[in-house]
């Protein structure tokens, strides 16, 4: 009776304050299928529309019972009708914060716990009312120049930032008490993204089994309640806080989305545990499956679709997302290759079209291998991951006995693949190594069996692999092992980056020079400056002073952070339709000298057009010995040079200085064609570039 009172007290406030502007909190998509707030008030009540859907039984809505609590007591939803295919109800004046319970029985059986799919805010079971409101400050980042993404994680960004100060010690109280989101707000994390020269962060931030205080990194991939937040990343108003933060800084946070597969009873009530019914959400035929301790959706129910694409769409809207990166699209359609109708195809014909109605400028990065081909995946992706650097890290850092000249990688090959490389039309994301190809995972060894050497640890550790071999063969002396590592991981990245045309993904480990695995103790926290102990003790066994192995590091994240931001600027796309403007060449190869040169065209201006030139080898070209490079075809005159490997900063120069294979240029020194002297060359670029090292020039114009 006092319940009753109370929502009629509610009802009669409400009538006099009104509920608040939607663009306070509401993100302007109603979904159908899920538990979603429909109003909310100054007071902090929010009205409440109730939806449970239970596979096929509203084709028998009498033979099932649905009950809620939300104020202590518990109340019936309405059965399915003409205009709910669920189970239903509306509540008024039910404060925020407030944990709603749900069960549901069949006749002659007894109550069981369900937590369904909802659009609320959810710690494992638990339902809560979230709280909304938040006013944004700042739009999204435009994307008129090529985009440099850092795949990492939250956790790991906090972990690593100021020794651990604003990171949780444990889940229970650490994170309960105060989340990921309220953490990094309190820190400058989101403006020392930008130094380094990264426009997007992609991160998993939906619910998952893992736990975030201590990570397993793959645990974030055993993920519950299907795009879901996590409670632990922070409730939704931390989340659009931390969104807006990013983008005063213009950087896009990209959730890296898990819906293949779902983790197996995760807790009691969650959609693989509902019983009695006929059909219900898993797809116990799961062709292909990779099987994780997880499941997949049943998608030959349209219903059970229609409440997924809701849910995905539910959570861009409402964090203002532009670009989202959803996993494993094979595994979705190979769930039902084995079966006269593909129903995950169906899946992805009807997301799209919502999300072309719904989110029409939204980005979607894909992860797709074995079906990049099937047209329904094509029409699905607009940025399609491309691990173009594969070819260039197996070739780079190829075990030395493996090698044709165990001093250089064989340059044609690598010429041959990014003369194949840059012919793709598709648009796409190039990287090197991401998460999956720096720690242990069976899959990649076993669809890469004879490039062992090429996966499985962070970029430093694969080419410290190569070095090592050098140093017992003699060919390399002990103390110039970083050296050579440093300059192995910044030639497969840059080559890496220079091939893309609009988008380019790294992983922190590529910076910091990380050694081992990203899946071993300690290495999902990210190395923002410094050296870690164990990693200054394995340098310091070269006969590296402490002093040395730092400024080393330093100067590589000076040097990785300078091309970054090269091909950011010089990176440019066609406003409103993010086509790019840049067209990499593969210009000269030269597999005696070790030499290889990739030009990128500019159509935005062609004083904008750059020559990347790497040198692969042991040879220095200098003084009287300098390489005759051949000038692009109508690009005859001054160049000025924009990055030298060879360059130092004042502050390393004292440490670093004996580590040069040749004097650099000034940046901003200006280099004319000439006739070749030697080479019977009309227009050549007289260069000037150290062993292992890279030039970059820009065209000035004749």
């Amino acid at each position: 009776m006092q319940s009753k009172v109370n929502s009629l007290l509610s009802k009669f406030s409400k009538s006099d304050q009104g509920p608040l502007p939607k663009e306070e909190w509401d993100s302007g998509y109603q979904a159908q299928f899920l538990s979603q707030i429909r109003e909310v008030f100054a007071d902090g009540t929010v009205n409440l529309h109730l939806a449970v859907y239970l596979p096929r039984a509203e084709q028998a809505p009498d033979t099932f019972s649905v009950e809620v609590n939300a104020t202590q007591q518990w109340q019936p939803l309405n059965p399915p009708d003409n205009e709910h295919p669920y189970w239903w109800l509306e509540l008024e004046g039910i404060a925020e914060g407030t944990q709603l319970q749900f069960r549901y029985k069949k006749s002659g059986q007894t109550w069981q716990t369900i937590a369904p799919i909802n659009d609320l805010m959810s710690r494992y079971e638990q339902i809560y009312i979230p709280a909304l409101r938040h006013q944004w400050k700042y739009d999204p980042p435009a994307t008129n120049h090529g985009r440099v993404l850092l795949e990492t994680t939250l956790e790991g960004l906090l972990a690593g930032y100021k020794a651990g100060k604003y990171a949780p010690n444990n889940l229970e109280e650490g994170l309960a008490n105060q989340s990921l989101a309220n953490r990094i707000l309190k820190t400058d994390i989101p403006g020392c993204i930008g130094e380094l020269g990264v426009d997007e962060i992609m991160v998993p931030v939906v619910s998952s089994v893992a736990n975030r205080s201590d990570l397993n990194p793959k645990y974030n991939y055993l993920t519950y309640n299907f795009v879901d937040l996590d409670w632990q990343i922070g409730t939704p108003q931390e989340f659009k806080q931390l969104v807006d933060r990013f983008y005063r800084e213009q950087i896009q946070i990209i959730p890296d989305l898990i819906f293949a597969h779902q983790v197996y009873k995760p807790f009691p009530g969650s959609m693989d545990q509902i019983e009695g019914l006929d059909e219900g959400f898993v797809d116990h035929q799961a062709y292909l499956f990779r099987d994780y301790g997880t499941w997949m959706f049943n998608l030959a129910i349209p219903e059970i679709r229609r409440m997924l694409i809701e849910k995905l769409v539910c959570f861009i809207k409402k964090y203002r997302l532009k670009v989202i990166r959803i996993d494993y699209i094979d595994g979705l359609i190979l769930q039902y290759s084995n079966r006269d109708y593909n129903y995950a195809e169906q899946f992805l014909r009807e997301l799209k079209a919502e999300l072309r109605q719904a989110c029409p400028e939204l980005i979607t990065l894909g992860e797709t291998f074995e079906v990049s081909q099937n047209e329904v995946v094509q029409d699905f992706i607009d940025v399609f991951y491309a691990p173009m650097g594969f070819s260039i890290v197996e070739e780079l850092y190829k075990p030395v006995g493996k090698r044709e000249h165990h001093l250089a990688p064989n340059i044609d090959f690598i010429a041959n693949h990014v003369r194949n490389v840059v012919q793709s039309q598709r648009p796409e994301a190039v990287y090197a190594q991401l998460h999956d190809e720096t720690w242990y995972c069976p899959h990649i060894m076993a669809g890469r069996p004879h490039v062992n050497w090429a996966y499985g640890g962070h970029p430093a550790q694969l080419a410290k692999n190569q070095g090592d071999e050098l140093v017992e063969m003699g060919s390399l002396h002990n103390h110039r092992l970083l050296d050579y590592v440093r300059r192995t991981v910044r030639n497969a990245e840059a080559l890496t980056m220079f091939i893309a045309k609009s988008r380019y993904m790294f992983t922190p480990g590529v910076d910091s020079l990380s050694l081992g695995a990203l899946d071993e103790p300690e290495q999902w926290k990210v190395t923002w400056e410094e050296v870690p102990a164990s990693q200054l003790k394995t340098w310091q066994q070269t006969g590296l002073s402490a002093r040395t192995i730092y400024h080393f590091h330093e100067q590589h994240r000076r040097h990785m952070v300078a091309l970054r931001n090269i091909f950011r600027h010089y990176t440019k796309l066609e406003g409103g339709t993010d086509q790019p403007l840049v067209f990499p060449e593969m210009h000269h190869c030269n597999g005696l000298a070790s030499l290889i040169a990739i030009f990128r065209r500019s159509h935005f201006s062609k004083e904008e057009s750059l020559l990347i030139t790497f040198n692969l080898g042991t040879q220095t070209f200098e003084g009287e010995q300098t390489y005759e490079l051949p000038a692009p075809e109508g690009f005859f005159g001054r160049w000025e040079v924009l990055f030298d490997g060879e360059a130092v900063a004042t502050v390393s120069q004292r440490y670093l200085q004996q580590f040069q294979t040749c004097e650099p240029y000034s940046q901003g020194t200006v280099l004319e064609t000439r006739q070749g002297e030697y080479s019977n060359i009309a227009n050549v670029i007289p260069l000037k570039i150290g062993a292992r090292s890279l030039v970059i020039l820009r065209y000035q114009g004749d």
